[in-house]
């Protein structure tokens, strides 16, 4: 078992502090982006504080829960079951005088999807159903937008497929009777295009590593824990992570939080349902530690990138870029670190919670969150 870095040992005690810092007095659930962002608090931030706080094992109290769970419920709107933030509406990234409905609309379902899992892991449950454009109502609608979706590029694809079956799971926990019907054509949809050869989502073109990765990423992360859909090809899963780990630059020369963690995440899934290569696996994630060093500031937690906090995310201008931890950053790192301490033998000695350990198993009340 390797011996971790003692800045990680230390960050240990100082990210929790961090957090703390960022929770707004206005009430439980409100946090804010970083110390110097552009709002006092938002709804994705809440997001990345409860997979900080479940990850890292800090408890939450009833009485906060419940605030928190009320402060969910209060975003949704009851017209279309999107949860609307108008703080972070004013931050859309656009070149026009006013964002357009497909800038604002892209926005919204990213938000909805991590705010809706949140409350769902929380332990609450969304006063209203879903009916924006991917609530489908027949099992033919969501094979028609898998098949629309750009498998040339699966990280992104990946996303929307995995979000359409969340966002038809919820409506199942809502009393929608077609939902399940739904469900099964989306994830049998997803079973039969998976490539026996390397276990990814493509169109068949030539697509760097790292994203073909992530496209697994993105559908296991949302699909697996709320629905019986199989983890396929799992060894060729394996030999795609590890070959990526050697090949693909965004691996193996300049790391980010993001690719790093959906790796783990891919390579850990994959160890649960086979053997193979499981010490070469321990071999190189245990290198992977000190990749993380540059993007710990100052403030005692991480930012997505070693120059500085995050800018922007998912279409929103967040925080300005100094020398200072972001939410999204820390709350990516701290699961990448789990999940690397779970494969390299070092979970003991982190004592952090691996990720789909903490998020819920199969079945009706199992929640996903998503990054």
């Amino acid at each position: 078992m390797p011996n971790l870095p003692r800045w990680l040992l230390e960050a240990k005690d100082s990210v929790p502090r961090w957090l703390s810092s960022l929770a707004h007095p206005s009430g439980p659930g409100r946090y804010r982006f970083a110390t110097d962002a552009f709002e006092p608090f938002d709804l994705d931030s809440t997001s990345m504080a409860y997979n900080i706080r479940s990850c890292l094992g800090m408890t939450i109290s009833d009485q906060e829960r419940t605030g928190w769970i009320d402060y969910l419920c209060s975003m949704q709107r009851p017209e279309d079951g999107l949860m609307i933030d108008e703080g972070m509406e004013r931050h859309i990234i656009t070149t026009h005088a006013q964002p357009t409905a497909e800038e604002v609309a892209n926005v919204r379902r990213w938000t909805t999807r991590n705010g809706i899992m949140t409350l769902l892991g929380l332990g609450g449950r969304p006063p209203h159903r879903l009916h924006h454009a991917e609530a489908f109502r027949s099992p033919a609608e969501i094979v028609d937008y898998m098949e629309s979706l750009h498998w040339h590029n699966p990280w992104g694809a990946g996303s929307w497929a995995g979000a359409a079956i969340i966002f038809q799971n919820l409506n199942r926990l809502m009393g929608d009777e077609n939902a399940p019907e739904i469900i099964a054509a989306g994830v049998d949809w997803l079973v039969k295009h998976q490539d026996p050869e390397t276990g990814a989502w493509s169109d068949g073109s030539d697509i760097a590593l790292n994203v073909l990765i992530n496209g697994i990423f993105k559908v296991w992360i949302q699909v697996l824990n709320i629905t019986d859909m199989p983890v396929q090809y799992p060894e060729r899963v394996v030999d795609l992570c590890l070959r990526g780990f050697a090949e693909s630059p965004a691996l193996r020369d300049t790391p980010d939080a993001c690719s790093i963690f959906d790796v783990a995440y891919v390579l850990d899934i994959a160890l649960r349902h086979c053997d193979y290569r499981r010490d070469e696996v321990a071999e190189v994630t245990s290198r992977c530690f000190d990749g993380f060093l540059p993007l710990l500031r100052p403030d005692g937690a991480f930012s997505y990138g070693p120059g500085g906090s995050l800018a922007n995310h998912g279409g929103l201008q967040l925080a300005p870029v100094k020398d200072q931890a972001d939410i999204t950053g820390t709350a990516l790192v701290c699961s990448a670190l789990s999940l690397l301490a779970n494969l390299c033998g070092a979970r003991e000695e982190l004592g952090w919670v691996p990720w789909q350990e903490w998020a819920g198993v199969r079945g009706q009340d199992a929640t996903t969150q998503q990054f």
